[in-house]
């Protein structure tokens, strides 16, 4: 069989087993879940950068972040408050932002299994557990 053959054949097959499931209804939970774990994912990876490449070179990239951000909504000021907080997390914060961080994950995986049959006890902590790599 083709490439292409089965590439259409997968087509096929992905709209078939969507039928009779709310997309539209599960990529809205997605988005939501990924709008409560924006801000807390950037704080840790921030964080994150700055014990790896030193507050000094996060600083300077975040600068130039500001520069190519328009004025006119506040946004080079916004960017460096979030990146002087991601910064100026003490250790213990920073773990305890991973919580919010991770609903991303438990969204993702809920979706997921929603459209399937199979039967998971642990969506959400299976999901959060799985979206921590990420983060390293």
């Amino acid at each position: 069989m083709t490439f292409f053959r089965r590439l259409g054949r997968l087509a096929v097959d992905t709209v078939r087993s969507l039928r009779g499931h709310d997309v539209a209804l599960y990529a809205a939970g997605v988005t939501f879940y990924a709008g409560i774990a924006l801000v807390p994912t950037v704080l840790v990876a921030v964080w994150l950068a700055g014990r790896l490449v030193g507050a000094d070179r996060v600083t300077e990239l975040s600068a130039s972040l500001g520069r190519a951000l328009p004025d006119e909504l506040g946004a080079p000021a916004v960017a460096d408050a979030v990146v002087q907080a991601g910064l100026r997390l003490p250790p213990v914060v920073a773990l305890a932002v991973l919580l919010p961080a991770s609903f991303y994950g438990e969204g993702l995986r809920r979706a997921f299994v929603s459209l399937t049959d199979a039967r998971d006890t642990l969506i959400g902590w299976r999901g959060r557990l799985l979206v921590l790599p990420l983060f390293v």
